[in-house]
């Protein structure tokens, strides 16, 4: 019997009975030893002995269950996180018997994009108290990850048998990609198109405010002139205004269809996440595009996408939006809108005279992700 096998019999004996720990086998194996001795010899006091074992056996695998008995585990909420973000996870138990129990073992058995099982110890839980258990992982994938039952476990008090108990709880914690601060993105800043209105918009907030004045020089347009401070300071001053931005419309496509490998999609995942917020900080329009057609705008709800997103079976055709996109994929595309650029993972077949010089931004996976989106050599 492999020791996989072992644990599992283990575990499966201290959910649905008690599982005798190394001193109960002991003890069980020398009331065996003495009730054989007593059966051949018909001796009185090894009788005894072997009943009194048998005894204290019945007392340890009965007190374990009711230690685990009217307990209460609540799990502390955790707003959302990012990859690589440090987590504080708080555990209340709470005892609604009229009596203290411990020592207690607490099992927390996080995923791995959690940070894996994590193990604490409860030395007393006193008589309608409550205990806080604290400790800190880290968030190593990203994902919506339900929070998983947590295991309480005692051999209270004679240690002799091992009985768990597992006590659910809900809610979930939501882990966004990684957001890399790039400091420029040439392929982004190349497309992208105006949208319609804003410039007027733009132009009429604008109209008229002033940055800061400055002496009249030879071609600056009269109508630039502040009058008032002029005749004051006895000289002309010319107004500086804000000039108006032209704001583009940027939407990123991730193309979950393709033949990813998985370092390299969630490589492309945590691209979005950063190109996302690189556009939003430049004051660009920005849309999030997700086969087969759903389209993300606010913060939330884009980073929400992505920590939820998975890689899709193949489709016989994939809908392609109609206006120019940044297409991060793992093969490139032929058929995009005029103006499209595209991020591409790995080797994967060239586009030739299909693409724009500078359209189309190859990535390394083995090469560090934010110098290649800046366009720095590797």
């Amino acid at each position: 019997m492999t020791k996989k096998q072992l644990i599992g019999i283990a575990t499966w004996l201290e959910q649905h009975w008690v599982n005798p720990a190394y001193s109960g086998w002991l003890l069980l194996g020398l009331m065996g030893f003495f009730l054989g001795a007593a059966t051949n010899t018909l001796s009185g006091w090894l009788y005894v002995i072997s009943g009194g074992m048998a005894a204290l056996l019945a007392i340890a695998a009965r007190l374990p269950v009711r230690q685990l008995e009217h307990l209460q585990l609540q799990r502390s909420p955790l707003p959302p996180r990012s990859v690589g973000d440090l987590l504080f996870i708080e555990l209340d138990l709470t005892n609604h018997d009229a009596w203290g129990k411990g020592p207690l073992q607490i099992i927390d058995p996080l995923p791995q994009g959690l940070g894996g099982c994590q193990t604490q110890a409860v030395a007393y839980l006193p008589a309608r108290g409550t205990v806080s258990c604290q400790y800190r992982s880290y968030a190593r994938q990203r994902g919506i990850y339900p929070w998983p039952g947590v295991v309480v476990r005692t051999a209270a008090p004679l240690g002799l048998a091992w009985r768990r108990r597992s006590l659910e709880t809900e809610g979930s914690l939501v882990i966004y990609p990684q957001i890399l601060p790039l400091g420029h993105c040439p392929i982004l800043e190349a497309g992208g198109q105006g949208v319609e209105g804003l410039d007027d918009l733009r132009q009429g907030q604008i109209e008229g405010l002033t940055r800061s004045l400055r002496p009249y020089r030879w071609g600056d347009p009269s109508r630039l002139i502040h009058w008032r401070t002029s005749a004051r300071l006895g000289e002309l001053r010319v107004r500086e205004v804000d000039s108006p931005n032209r704001q583009r419309a940027i939407t990123l496509a991730l193309h979950t269809t393709a033949p990813w490998s998985t370092d390299s999609f969630e490589q492309a995942v945590t691209a979005a996440a950063s190109l996302y917020h690189y556009a939003r900080r430049r004051g660009d329009a920005v849309t999030l595009w997700l086969p087969p057609g759903q389209q993300y705008r606010d913060r939330p709800s884009v980073l929400a996408a992505l920590a939820a997103i998975a890689l899709t079976p193949p489709a016989a055709s994939l809908p392609l939006p109609s206006s120019p996109v940044v297409w991060l994929t793992c093969r490139p595309q032929g058929d995009l809108p005029p103006g499209s650029q595209q991020i591409v993972w790995g080797q994967s077949p060239a586009l030739g005279e299909r693409h724009r010089p500078g359209s189309l931004l190859r990535i390394n996976p083995e090469a560090p992700l934010a110098a290649q989106l800046e366009g720095k050599p590797s």
